[in-house]
């Protein structure tokens, strides 16, 4: 009677649906942005991507979206200047890897890479919200999620607020960032960098 439980029992397992866990699929339509300071301000300097099939510049396109509280400022293709095999970060990887950099042209004058909008009658600056599009043209793969943005060497700023009182002006709030480079035996320079206008 046992065998014949067994043998049933068994049976029952054969004939049940498997359920087999896998990995979760990686999500191949986000990319990350790298923000790089130039002299001018910041730039949108790379796009990070993985999944993608080649590294030839011409099977690449890159559009961008450019909104600020809703309003659309800017939405035009950018142009890529060179596309490679990097890491997550957008440094070159020798080897093929899984991520590919696109590089854009930037410039003073390149809206479509600047996160910053200029407003004449606040006379300040404000972040833009950026959603990019890149399609490999050979194949019709897209992505338009943004996933991790990298504000290179901004993020290693600390960001704080000095508050100032005089009986003209009474109490104002000055925003400032401020580097301390790691602690070593060598004299570094002391750069204060004030300005106004944003």
């Amino acid at each position: 009677m046992k065998k014949l439980l067994a043998f049933m029992l068994m049976g029952c397992m054969l004939l049940m649906p498997t359920v087999i866990s896998a990995r979760e699929p990686v999500d191949n339509s986000s990319y990350t942005m790298i923000i790089e300071g130039q002299d001018w301000g910041p730039a949108v300097t790379k796009l990070v991507i993985q999944g993608a099939s080649s590294t030839d510049l011409n099977q690449f396109e890159v559009q961008v979206l450019e909104t600020l509280d809703g309003e659309e400022i800017v939405n035009q293709p950018v142009k890529i200047t060179e596309v490679y095999y990097s890491d997550e970060k957008g440094n070159p990887d020798d080897g093929v890897n899984e991520y590919v950099a696109l590089s854009l042209e930037i410039g003073p004058e390149n809206q479509e890479t600047n996160p910053f909008y200029f407003d004449f009658e606040s006379f300040s600056n404000s972040w833009v919200d950026m959603q990019f599009t890149i399609t490999q043209t050979n194949t019709q793969k897209t992505w338009n999620q943004m996933g991790e943005q990298f504000k290179l060497v901004a993020d290693e700023f600390e960001k704080n607020v000095f508050t100032y009182e005089d009986s003209r002006f009474k109490e104002m709030n000055l925003s400032y960032a401020s580097y301390s480079p790691k602690e070593d035996d060598k004299k570094h320079a002391l750069i204060i960098w004030l300005h106004g206008m944003g």
